[in-house]
């Protein structure tokens, strides 16, 4: 199970993403706690600016009173006290005090309104609503100390077992306002933090989020692991078929839904890989039997003549000869399939260093003629074009290498067709049901340089030999296969010739093909792409 937990792609997601909801929903709480709170302060602060301000212009509307009687000094004109004058205009949650400022010079009732208002008080003026001791002239809350100014910004005031029940939780703004005849006052409005609904509220949309984090954690984490679970539902299928396929079924397609996504997409490329492997892997063993069917021929026939030699050899010397030359001959043909082999791994490996530089097309068609003049003097060896100047990027030895296995097939295919009495060509011919015709008498061989229609850069080599049927032209250059077996194995072929040209072709960044109209004469067109 523990296993389960750390290979589980489905598990893994979804705890990364309920990882990530719980991430997002703290952030958002946070925000949305942090902006609540930033606004119900503001709210608040805005509320004791603004009972300041009406505290201030209602205390210093009755601070600079004439000579009135009470009776005359509120609206209506039943007499008022002060306090609930003033509190008639402020929230009722909201504390008030005004103090009497040092800057004023005075101190409590009597010496404020001597020097502001140079009245003596009326006698039926309820004191008690008016007067505190000390500096306090007038207050809506006894218990409310004098704080420090805060204007212009509010503060939070905590002061622990400031009364006998508990401590003094405040939120307030204080201030110092100077009145028409140049007196000052402090104007302090509060309210307590333990009624404030807007804090509470916020401590309750906390504790709703702490409480419902866990359960949505949980649930987010249960519908992500069904969903992955059910999207990698068809990667598990293609897993589970991927591990039964081997090199005996690797035709079995891997499931798809058909609903075209990313799933499907790699399903259909592993399919196509599978598909490239069994052809790979039948060519492959096509190979390895071909290989052993071309070495089994000269191992019978070397382990025929050392018997040979063994029996009657000794006494023979006629026979000891005949049977040591046909033994170097089978070896030097083993030889040659194992260089043919080597040489094939080094292409398909990419192991050869290619020496790319500008060739001369016509010297290496010169020097193609010579060396074949030289072992095939029976040819006739043309080079058409030759008064044309051609130009080409590419190793010019691994390219004339495969000039040359191309010259040397058609040397050899034609001189095996006039030793079989025509064979090759009459097998040719009645399968393309068509009259039978003689051999000709001497091989020629042309060489071109062309350019086609789509810029491409071509190499013809044309011959007059027997041709190849329309049905094996499209296999010519397939490893060891052979359109006629008795036709290659007597011209002395493995049928790894055409094999190393296209290999080499393709390490040339160009590929090859073969035209033939199955009755006489074959062309291999070498073709090198424009940018050459």
């Amino acid at each position: 199970m523990k296993n389960f937990y750390k290979k589980s792609l489905a598990f893994n997601l979804a705890v990364k993403f309920s990882v990530l909801v719980a991430f997002v929903v703290l952030s958002f709480s946070a925000a949305i706690v942090f902006i609540l709170n930033v606004n119900v302060r503001t709210r608040q602060s805005d509320e004791l600016k603004n009972a300041a301000r009406t505290v201030s212009e209602r205390f210093e509307a009755f601070a600079n009173r004439k000579d009135r009687r009470p009776s005359e000094w509120f609206e209506p004109p039943r007499p008022v006290p002060p306090v609930q004058w003033i509190s008639e205009k402020i929230p009722y949650y909201i504390s008030f005090s005004v103090f009497a400022s040092k800057n004023a010079g005075v101190s409590g009732q009597a010496g404020f309104y001597s020097s502001v208002e140079k009245v003596p008080l009326a006698a039926d003026f309820p004191k008690t609503d008016f007067f505190s001791e000390e500096n306090l002239l007038l207050t809506n809350d006894p218990f409310m100390p004098q704080l420090a100014l805060t204007a212009p910004k509010v503060r939070h005031y905590f002061e622990k077992d400031f009364y006998i029940d508990g401590p003094l939780d405040i939120l307030y703004f204080s201030q110092e306002i100077t009145l028409a005849n140049g007196s000052s006052v402090i104007v302090q409005t509060a309210f307590s933090m333990e009624q404030d609904f807007g804090q509470h509220s916020l401590s309750g949309i906390i504790a709703i989020l702490a409480v419902s984090f866990v359960p949505i954690v949980l649930i987010s984490f249960a519908v992500v692991y069904f969903i992955t679970s059910r999207t990698m539902n068809p990667v598990v299928k293609i897993t589970e078929m991927a591990r039964r396929i081997n090199s005996t079924n690797l035709l079995e397609t891997l499931p798809q839904s058909g609903s075209g996504n990313e799933i499907d997409i790699l399903a259909q490329t592993f399919n196509e890989v599978f598909a490239r492997l069994k052809s790979d892997f039948d060519r492959e063993k096509q190979f390895t039997s071909d290989v052993s069917h071309e070495l089994k021929t000269p191992m019978a026939v070397i382990l025929g003549y050392a018997n040979l030699i063994r029996r009657w050899g000794k006494s023979d010397p006629v026979q000891l000869d005949s049977s040591i030359n046909r033994l170097i001959a089978e070896v030097h043909t083993m030889e040659a399939v194992v260089q043919n082999l080597l040489q094939l791994s080094r292409l398909d490996c990419g192991r050869i260093q290619l020496n790319v530089k500008k060739i001369d097309v016509m010297q290496l068609f010169s020097r193609l003629k010579a060396d074949t003049m030289s072992w095939a003097p029976e040819c006739t060896f043309t080079i058409e074009n030759s008064d044309v100047g051609f130009e080409l990027f590419a190793d010019s030895e691994l390219l004339y290498q495969a000039l040359t296995i191309i010259v040397s097939n058609s040397v050899k295919f034609f001189n095996s067709s006039r030793t079989c009495k025509n064979h090759a060509i009459q097998e040719i011919q009645a399968s393309q049901d068509s009259d039978a015709t003689s051999a000709p008498e001497k091989l020629e061989i042309s060489i071109s340089a062309r350019v086609s229609e789509d810029s491409k850069f071509q190499l013809w080599i044309c011959d007059n030999g027997p041709g190849i049927p329309e049905k094996v032209l499209p296999h010519v250059f397939e490893r060891f296969f052979r359109g006629d077996e008795a036709h290659t194995r007597s011209a002395g072929g493995s049928g790894l010739g055409l094999s190393i040209v296209m290999s080499i072709m393709k390490a040339l960044g160009g590929t090859a093909f073969a035209t033939s109209d199955g009755k006489s004469g074959t062309s291999i067109i070498l073709e090198f792409p424009p940018s050459n």
